[in-house]
């Protein structure tokens, strides 16, 4: 019977080191994938961040291009109204202001 008595706490012992190790495994490993998880996040954010500075920085560049597309257009539409004709000469300096506006922007 004493036999039975020892071998039964040794196995009660083994099993409740497994036990204390498997917990300690999973304790582990749950904070690996948690550290994971914060650091992705963390990533998402960052990249967010950066995506939307390049939209900003596109929506510039675009506006910036139909700017000067705009005074391209008048300086054209200006030098093709020459002569003494009032009507042109008024013509052109309406062009002429909306090219200011158009750089003041």
């Amino acid at each position: 019977m004493q036999k039975n008595i020892k071998k039964d706490e040794d196995v009660k012992k083994r099993l409740e080191n497994q036990i204390k190790a498997l917990d300690e495994n999973t304790k582990k490993r749950i904070t690996d994938i948690t550290n994971k998880l914060k650091k992705m996040q963390r990533e998402i954010k960052e990249k967010d961040a950066e995506n939307e500075e390049l939209e900003k920085k596109a929506r510039d560049l675009k506006q910036a291009v139909e700017s000067r597309q705009q005074i391209i257009d008048l300086k054209s539409a200006a030098s093709n109204d020459g002569g003494n004709d009032p009507a042109k000469k008024f013509k052109e300096v309406a062009n002429q202001r909306k090219m200011m506006d158009v750089i003041k922007q």
